[in-house]
């Protein structure tokens, strides 16, 4: 790893293990500049955890392993703790970056000073074809009865890149996400780390955060990530998917929203989110008889 380095890479689960592969090969091709890259490890089946294991001989990596599973802001802690560069770069590891993508990233902080800058997101294969989020808009309103609600909204959400009528250029915005996203470590010096009791929009919390601090965060198009969905059947992706999107989980993020941002019990987007939880975490059917008794139902 060079010592030239001005981005650390964090690599971390988000909801499975089987595309941890080919994310982490993709991003060692794809990858032209000097970087560092810290990868966390979160109760990955054997298969995973020795390929990790050899990769990190291999590549010089930094490997964090814990036995238990992890939701994603409590991997992405872990990561600042091995960070000595001037920005860290966030990228789950069910993403495929397309070439040039830390180039344009580091590049975008340098000429606006953005404490955060997200790519291009796009979803599913093929690479860089339907887009997932192009930026957003998020903020808290207050009605005039002194109830708070979260507006939270993504650009161009599952359009076909080819069909956009707008052309994407590089913007300020709300909103972006963790998919894949750089931070200025300076954000983390303001404002300590992330909150570690979100598993749910840990993306709004942080935009709210840096923007409430006076500071900016961009969309970055010139870089482009792809997220790829979570393979159905697979074992050992349920088992970590099933506890990631956990309604226990859920609702610990729901609170936690709304005690920190004072938002009222009724907030639509609470109710949406629940709602979004319910239906994602359906995708992936759960194996019953490994499930912790307080995630049972029935």
């Amino acid at each position: 790893m060079s010592t030239h380095a001005r981005a650390t890479i964090g690599f971390v689960p988000r909801e499975a293990f089987s595309q941890t592969k080919r994310s982490l090969e993709t991003i060692y091709a794809r990858t032209k500049g000097p970087f560092e890259l810290v990868c966390i490890d979160g109760g990955s089946p054997p298969i995973v955890k020795q390929y990790l294991e050899q990769a990190s001989r291999e590549k010089g990596f930094v490997l964090l392993r814990a036995d238990d599973y992890l939701v994603p802001n409590q991997a992405r802690n872990l990561v600042l703790d091995h960070v000595n560069t001037e920005y860290v770069v966030f990228v789950d590891n069910d993403v495929l970056v397309a070439p040039g993508w830390l180039d344009a990233l580091v590049r975008c902080a340098d000429e606006t000073g953005a404490w955060v800058v997200g790519p291009l997101y796009f979803e599913s294969e093929p690479e860089c074809t339907r887009l997932h989020m192009a930026g957003g808009i998020c903020h808290i309103v207050q009605f005039p009865d002194g109830s708070r609600s979260l507006v939270e909204k993504h650009y161009h959400a599952h359009v076909k890149l080819a069909s956009l009528e707008v052309e994407l250029s590089r913007r300020e915005t709300e909103l972006i996400e963790f998919h894949t996203l750089l931070v200025s470590m300076q954000a983390f010096d303001k404002l300590g780390p992330l909150d570690p009791n979100l598993s749910l929009s840990e993306h709004a919390d942080l935009c709210l955060q840096v923007r409430a601090a006076g500071k900016s965060v961009f969309l970055e198009p010139t870089a482009a990530v792809t997220y790829l969905p979570p393979m159905l059947g697979n074992r050992s992706d349920s088992k970590y998917f099933q506890f990631r999107w956990s309604e226990e989980w859920a609702e610990r993020s729901i609170a936690r929203l709304q005690e920190k941002y004072q938002l009222s019990e009724a907030d639509p987007e609470m109710v949406g989110l629940r709602g979004w939880v319910n239906h994602h975490r359906s995708r992936m059917p759960s194996n019953r008889w490994w499930l912790p008794k307080i995630m049972r139902r029935g």
